[in-house]
């Protein structure tokens, strides 16, 4: 799987998580307002970072 499909599917995990799913976490909320308030090219770095981490661990 490519990257770029990789973080589309994390985009899509996470659009659906901040809509239905309350964060209970002090970070799962600032992470929550933080893709709530961004757009489009805003939610794909934040969804490549994401991606790129979890890469760097494991």
């Amino acid at each position: 799987m490519s990257d770029d499909a990789i973080v589309k599917a994390a985009e899509k995990v996470a659009d659906h998580l901040a809509k239905n799913e309350e964060p209970k976490k002090r970070e799962e909320k600032v992470l929550n307002e933080l893709w709530n308030n961004a757009q489009g090219e805003e939610k794909n770095a934040i969804a490549s970072a994401l991606v790129r981490m979890v890469q760097q661990e494991g």
